[in-house]
C-alpha cells in the first residue's frame, strides 16, 4: 500500500496537521527543551478491478443435462465468507496490505424437451437453456403444453423413452407436473408418452360370426384413464371333430363338436383347461396394467392389426397406433365313445336294458372336465344322457329287432355332443349280425372270423374276388407295418378352410361335392 505525506502533527493522535513540510516556524519550542513533531500520512485508495471472467456467464454442465448461470457477488476478504470491500469499479481504501478474493454464485436451469412430439410447445425463460432456477429456491414443475397423436403424457422423466416407447428408469416418470424440484442442479425433462391403444378380437378359424376390432367408440383406450372390460362375443361361433380308435375295427370314429369360447389369449391355440394362460370374457383391467401384459406377451403391433386378423381392416388414429392382438380360447365339447349293442329279446322285454344300462358300456371325455359319468351333475354343470330314454322301447319288442339311441353329453361350458349307436335285439343269443346291404368296416382282427362273430360272410366279394382279397389283405398288412400308401400333410389355415367348406355344403357326402373337395384339398397336399 502507497501513502502521501500530508505533513507534521504535534502529536501522534492529533486530527489534521499543525506545519506543512519546509514551512518556517519561530518558537516552535521553549528554551533548552525539545519538540517531537510527527508525520502525518494518507493513505491512498483504489479502484477495484473486474472478475477474470464477465460479471455473468453460462457453462453447460459437466454430465450435459443442462445449463448454469454464473454471477460475480464482489471483492471479499476470504475465500469463503469474509466481508465484501466492492465489485468491479469500486473505490476502495484498504488499512494495510490485503488480498482480496472473487465471489461468485449461479443459477440453474430446467429445460423442457417434447421428446418426439408433433404438436403444442412449451415457452421459457431462455428457449435455448430452459426456465431459470434461483440457488436455494424451490421450483415448481410446470404443465405441459407438448402434444403427440397416439399419446398420452403421462409425466416428466429425466431420461428418453426406449425404442419399443416404453418407459424407462422404474417404469413411471419421475415429476408430474405441480412438484417441487429442489436441488440446485441443472435439469432437462422429456416429456413420457403412453401410447393410447385399440384391441383386436381373432376367433380363429371361428365358423360362424367375423373378428372384430375395439377401438373404444373411436376414442381408443387411454392407459391413464380407462378400464378395459374383455369382450364375451357370443356371436363367434365354432364347430370341429373329435375321434376315437373303435376297439373292434382299429378304425378312426370321428364326431362333430361344439366349441364355446371362454376367453382371451395372447397367442394362439391356448387351451381352455390351463386357465392361467387366457383371461376370462367380461374381466375387467385398468387399461394400463391391461397394455402391460399385452406389451409383454409381446401381442402388441404398432401401426397396424395382426396378420391373423380376418375382420374389416380397421382405420387407426395414428399410423403407429399401438393395437393389442387377442386370440379366442375355446372349450370343445366332449367326446363319446359308444358302439352298437346286442341283447337277447327276454334282457328287452324284462326291463334289463335301462339307461344306466347303456350309460355303462359308453364313455364321456370332456379336456376341461375329464370324464363325465352318467347322469346329471349339478355342482360340475355337466351330465351324460340317453336322449329321451323310454323303457318301453325296449320292453315292447315281440322279436328280432333294433332301435337307435343317441347318446348325450353336456360339458359345464354349455357344449353337446350327440353320438348315435344302434341296439339290436336277437331271439337267442346276442351276435353281431348286421342287417344286409349295411356298409361296415372290417379290421384284420375279424377278417379271418366267421360272419356270426363279426367277420365277413362267405359271399362277400372281398372273400370271392382275388383282387378285392388281395388289395384288403396288402391294407392289413400296411397298417400291420405302418406302411402309409397314401400321406396327406396339412397347415393350420388349410384344416380351418376345409372345416369350412364342409360345414358349408348341404349335402357333404353328395358326390359332386366329395369330387370336388378331394381335387381341392387332398390333391394339392398329397405328400
Amino acid at each position: 500500500m502507497v501513502s502521501d505525506f500530508t505533513g507534521w502533527k504535534l502529536s501522534p493522535a492529533a486530527v489534521g496537521i499543525s506545519y506543512t513540510d519546509e514551512q518556517s516556524v519561530m518558537n516552535i519550542a521553549e528554551p533548552g527543551k525539545t519538540r517531537n513533531l510527527y508525520a502525518a500520512w494518507h493513505d491512498n485508495g483504489v479502484t477495484l478491478p473486474n472478475a477474470s471472467k464477465e460479471d455473468e456467464y453460462w457453462e453447460l454442465s459437466e454430465d450435459n443435462k443442462g445449463w448454469v448461470r454464473y454471477y460475480f457477488t464482489g471483492w471479499y476478504t476470504a475465500p469463503d465468507g469474509g466481508a465484501c470491500v466492492g465489485r468491479g469499479g469500486d473505490a476502495y481504501t484498504p488499512k494495510q496490505d490485503i488480498t482480496l478474493y472473487a465471489h461468485w454464485t449461479y443459477n440453474v436451469f430446467v429445460y423442457y424437451n417434447g421428446n418426439t412430439n408433433d404438436g403444442g410447445g412449451m415457452e421459457m425463460t431462455d428457449p435455448a437453456k430452459g426456465d431459470e432456477k434461483t440457488r436455494g429456491v424451490d421450483y415448481i414443475i410446470r404443465e405441459n403444453n407438448f402434444t403427440k397423436t397416439g399419446y398420452d403424457f403421462a409425466g416428466w422423466n429425466t431420461a428418453q423413452v426406449d425404442g419399443a416407447g416404453n418407459i424407462v428408469e422404474t417404469g413411471l416418470p419421475r415429476f408430474a407436473p405441480g412438484s417441487v424440484y429442489n436441488e440446485d442442479i441443472p435439469l432437462t425433462l422429456f416429456a413420457a408418452w403412453q401410447h393410447r391403444f385399440d384391441i383386436a378380437y381373432m376367433g380363429v378359424c371361428q365358423t360362424e360370426g367375423d373378428d372384430y376390432f375395439d377401438n373404444n367408440g373411436g376414442a381408443d383406450y387411454s392407459q391413464l384413464t380407462d378400464t378395459v372390460k374383455l369382450a364375451r362375443s357370443e356371436d363367434l361361433k365354432i364347430r370341429t371333430t373329435k375321434s376315437f380308435v373303435d376297439a373292434e375295427s382299429g378304425e378312426e370314429v370321428v364326431e362333430d363338436v361344439t366349441g364355446t369360447g371362454v376367453g382371451w389369449a395372447f397367442a394362439k391355440d391356448m387351451e381352455a383347461k390351463y386357465p392361467e394362460t387366457y383371461i376370462a370374457d367380461d374381466t375387467e383391467y385398468p387399461a394400463g396394467e391391461f397394455f402391460a401384459l399385452a406389451r409383454d406377451a409381446g401381442a402388441v403391433t404398432y401401426g397396424n392389426v395382426s396378420p391373423d386378423y380376418q375382420g374389416e381392416v380397421p382405420q387407426l388414429n395414428s399410423q403407429d397406433m399401438a393395437v393389442a392382438n387377442m386370440y379366442r380360447v375355446w372349450d370343445y365339447g366332449p367326446l363319446i365313445e359308444a358302439y352298437d349293442l346286442y341283447y337277447t329279446l327276454e334282457q328287452a322285454q324284462s326291463g334289463y336294458i335301462t339307461e344306466e344300462e347303456l350309460l355303462s358300456h359308453a364313455k364321456a371325455t370332456d379336456e376341461e372336465d375329464g370324464e363325465i359319468p352318467g347322469g346329471d351333475h349339478a355342482e360340475q354343470g355337466n351330465s351324460f344322457r340317453v336322449m329321451d330314454y323310454a323303457t318301453t322301447d325296449f320292453t315292447g319288442f315281440t322279436a328280432d329287432g333294433s332301435v337307435t339311441q343317441t347318446y348325450l353329453a353336456t360339458d359345464s361350458v354349455g357344449n353337446r355332443t350327440r353320438y348315435k349307436v344302434t341296439v339290436h335285439i336277437t331271439d337267442s343269443a346276442p351276435q353281431k349280425v348286421l342287417p344286409s346291404g349295411t356298409t361296415r368296416f372290417i379290421s384284420a382282427k375279424y377278417y379271418s372270423r366267421a360272419s356270426e362273430e363279426g367277420g365277413l360272410r362267405e359271399t362277400s366279394i372281398w372273400k370271392q374276388d382275388p383282387d378285392y382279397q388281395n388289395a384288403l389283405e396288402q391294407t392289413f398288412a400296411n397298417q400291420q407295418n405302418k406302411n402309409a400308401v397314401i400321406t396327406y400333410q396339412f397347415d393350420h389355415d388349410t384344416i380351418c378352410a376345409m372345416r369350412e367348406a364342409l360345414y358349408a355344403a348341404p349335402d357333404p357326402m353328395d358326390k359332386e361335392n366329395l369330387t370336388e373337395f378331394y381335387k381341392k384339398f387332398m390333391v394339392q397336399n398329397q405328400k
